[in-house]
């Protein structure tokens, strides 16, 4: 799989979510949310933990906001130590090393690809609360380069 299918994924996970939506009667960043973690659980599969999942989403959320909101960079040292403690545990020896490196990237796309739209739906809102979650005292795995 290519980097250029992950749009076209995290399009239809949220096209799927918008389906939903009328069933559901949910806001629809929270029902796209739930549809792209449902999605990375069942990528990922039981080789990732709840902290190490949080974590990789918490990546993704940043770098999306560092892609579409001004003021924000990311460190790229930063991200790559986050996400070397999300692959803790997975090993180049791994004999699946390829396959768990791909879920991870496929994961950290649709994650990414749903901050994204989360901006598209509100641009305003979407920075505001990134500022917030910048500047709060819980903000977790920050990887934002200082200003």
């Amino acid at each position: 799989m290519t980097y250029m299918h992950i749009p076209a994924i995290a399009a239809a996970l949220l096209f799927s979510a918008e389906t939903a939506i009328a069933q559901s009667g949910l806001d629809p960043a929270v029902e796209a949310d739930l549809a792209v973690t449902d999605w990375v659980d069942h990528v990922l599969g039981d080789g990732f933990d709840a902290p190490h999942r949080n974590m990789l989403k918490s990546v993704a959320h940043q770098m999306a906001v560092a892609g579409v909101c001004p003021g924000f960079n990311v460190d790229q040292d930063k991200a790559g130590a986050a996400l070397a403690t999300v692959a803790e545990g997975h090993s180049e020896d791994d004999e699946d090393f390829e396959a768990v490196q791909a879920a991870l990237l496929m994961s950290l796309g649709a994650y990414i690809g749903f901050g994204r739209a989360a901006h598209a739906m509100d641009p305003d809102g979407f920075c505001a609360h990134a500022e917030e979650e910048r500047n709060g005292e819980e903000a977790p795995h920050l990887i934002y380069a200082s200003n």
